[in-house]
C-alpha cells in the first residue's frame, strides 16, 4: 500500500499510469464527464490508513483524464447532431402539414404550427429525437382526423 492511484490496462494487466496522492487511498476512485466539453475526470477521497501505514489526510483528489481529439470532437458534435436532427423533425412536420392542405389556409397553418409546438415540446422534454418523432407522427394523426371530421361536418351543413 503506498500514496498512489493507479491505471491499468484491462486486458494486458499493464500499468498506464499512476498519480501521486497527499494521502493513502483506500476508497472507490469514481469518474465523472463534464457536459460542455466531454472531458472526464477520475475522483478519489484520500484519507489514508494508519494499520496499513499510509499517510492519514483529508483530501479529495481529481485527476483528468487525457484528452483524445477524436473523442473530443465526437463530445462536440452530440449537440450540433440533437439540433440538426430536431430541426429536420420540425421541417418534416411542416412539410406533412402543407402536404394536406389544398384549401382553407387558416386552417392548415394552425395545424402545422401545434404539431410543431408539440413536436419541440417533446424534444425540450425528453431531448430524444426518436419521441420527438413519435409524437409528431401523433399530432399529424389527430390533425387528420381532426380534418377529415371538419370536411366531413361542411358537407354536411347546406350552404
Amino acid at each position: 500500500m503506498d500514496n498512489y492511484l493507479r491505471a491499468f490496462d484491462l486486458e494486458t494487466g499493464k500499468q498506464l499510469w499512476k498519480g501521486r496522492l497527499p494521502a493513502g487511498g483506500q476508497a472507490t476512485p469514481m469518474t465523472y464527464r463534464l457536459e460542455e466539453n466531454g472531458r472526464q475526470f477520475v475522483v478519489i477521497a484520500a484519507g489514508g490508513h494508519g494499520r496499513l501505514g499510509t499517510d492519514i489526510g483529508d483530501s479529495v483528489v481529481a485527476f483528468a483524464l487525457p484528452e483524445t481529439s477524436a473523442g473530443l470532437l465526437v463530445q462536440l458534435m452530440i449537440p450540433t447532431l440533437r439540433t440538426v436532427g430536431v430541426l429536420l423533425v420540425l421541417l418534416l412536420a411542416t412539410l406533412l402539414v402543407l402536404r394536406l392542405a389544398r384549401k382553407n389556409w387558416f386552417w392548415y397553418p394552425l395545424l402545422a404550427i401545434l404539431i410543431i409546438i408539440a413536436t419541440w415540446g417533446a424534444w425540450i422534454a425528453s431531448q430524444s429525437i426518436l419521441i420527438s418523432v413519435l409524437t409528431m407522427v401523433v399530432a399529424v394523426a389527430i390533425a387528420w382526423l381532426l380534418t377529415l371530421e371538419r370536411n366531413r361536418r361542411s358537407r354536411a351543413t347546406p350552404t
